[in-house]
């Protein structure tokens, strides 16, 4: 517990700055918050026209095991993956934004060493359906987007020697909707409190071609065609700010995905010769990540904490460290 606490608070104890005493401010003056955001919930406003905002995120995870169907975390040999994820945002008007958010691996196991990964790539538009009006903070802000996930990591083919640690990808073009709804309010001089509730899902799964060591379970031989389960996710999220630059973060999240379906020769594992079983039960996932915020104003702010699982079922059980840093221009 206290390594987990240094690893949150060291961070922000390298920018942190001697505190002062704020005077009190203007009544004239127009008082906004500084969030960095959440570390999972999506924003609930598109970046706006002509601005970006870049949001590089640092994620190390350790997977000490797997639940299975019974919801009980049966242990496997220690695994850990250190992943760059750098979305960035283009606001094109005041109601629209595109994103996209690439992202590299590093995934090391006790057998199969460690080995670089470059994972699938996300691109999204998002539309503002309604803004958060500051005179009425009685309406929230509605944003809807929709998402294409291009398969750019690799999936199969593996290298059996190296048990899945070159593993980056899916392999399939995924297309999804989310729907974000959120608000904030004004508490006392700079306290504010934001919510977010974000709901997330795919609706097309394209048919996955698979060979050999693959990322669905395939071995030695495999060859067939996996027909992904769709999937979706919830995310409740809060963030508290107690000063002008320091917040608190917390998201609650549940995942949600149906069994695939797989159709050809399942191959067998290399080591032991037993034939391999090919495709994904369905699956949940139960999540939190609290975090803490540094911001230094409203464009530009840090946010570390951690994300871990509470309960699963046929998932890898995980507890991942986060840093980001947000930029805003």
């Amino acid at each position: 517990m206290r390594i987990l606490f240094f690893l949150i608070l060291f961070p922000l104890l390298l920018f942190a700055r001697k505190g002062t005493i704020e005077e009190t401010p203007a009544e004239e003056e127009e008082i906004l918050p500084w969030f960095t955001g959440p570390i999972l919930a999506p924003a609930t406003n598109v970046v706006g026209e002509g601005a970006y905002n870049i949001e590089p995120y640092f994620f190390a995870t350790k997977n000490p095991s797997i639940y299975d169907n019974d919801w009980h975390a049966d242990e496997i040999p220690e695994q850990w993956s250190l992943q760059l994820q750098t979305p960035v945002w283009v606001g094109l008007t005041d109601w629209c934004d595109v994103s996209i958010s690439p992202t590299l691996f590093w995934n090391h196991k006790a057998v199969g060493g460690g080995n670089w990964a470059q994972g699938d790539l996300v691109a999204n538009i998002h539309f503002q359906i309604w803004h958060q009006d500051w005179s009425d903070a009685s309406l929230p802000s509605v944003k809807i987007g929709l998402s294409e996930t291009v398969p750019t990591g690799k999936y199969r083919n593996l290298n059996p020697k190296k048990f899945t640690t070159d593993l980056g990808g899916s392999g399939s073009w995924v297309t999804g909707a989310e729907l974000v709804v959120g608000q904030v309010v004004h508490i006392y001089r700079y306290q504010f409190l934001s919510w977010r509730l974000a709901g997330r899902c795919s609706f097309f799964n394209s048919t996955v071609h698979v060979k050999g060591y693959d990322a669905y379970g395939g071995g030695l031989g495999a060859n067939g065609k996996i027909h992904p389960g769709i999937n979706g996710g919830i995310d409740f999220a809060i963030e508290y700010s107690v000063s002008r630059n320091w917040a608190f973060a917390l998201d609650i999240a549940g995942y949600w995905q149906s069994k695939s379906k797989f159709h050809g020769k399942g191959g067998t594992n290399f080591l032991s010769g037993t034939p391999t079983v090919v495709a994904r039960s369905s699956a949940i996932l139960y999540t939190l990540a609290p975090g803490v915020e540094y911001n230094w104003n409203e464009n530009l702010g840090i946010i570390t904490g951690v994300w871990f699982t509470v309960a699963g079922k046929n998932i890898s059980k995980f507890y991942s460290y986060v840093f980001a840093v947000n930029w805003y221009k």
